[in-house]
């Protein structure tokens, strides 16, 4: 706890919520982790990735195809 000049204590609310917060709940991505095995988890991240991968390839064909079509205007 700081004091001020005049001696009064001073409370940082935004440190004391932050601790109360991270007390209050857990790691979600820990408690995730834990409950699946190595291969599970390593499934799961492979999946993510190829989804990654499929959205911005077909983000970057429909610009393409949107750019075609309106050069041709």
């Amino acid at each position: 706890m700081v004091r001020n000049t005049i001696g009064i204590p001073q409370v940082n609310f935004r440190d004391s919520y932050s601790q109360v917060k991270q007390a209050s709940f857990p790691n979600l991505r820990r408690l995730f982790i834990e409950a699946r095995s190595d291969d599970e988890e390593r499934e799961v991240s492979r999946r993510a990735f190829y989804n990654a991968v499929l959205f911005f390839g077909s983000v970057a064909v429909f610009g393409l195809v949107a750019q075609r079509l309106n050069a041709n205007r």
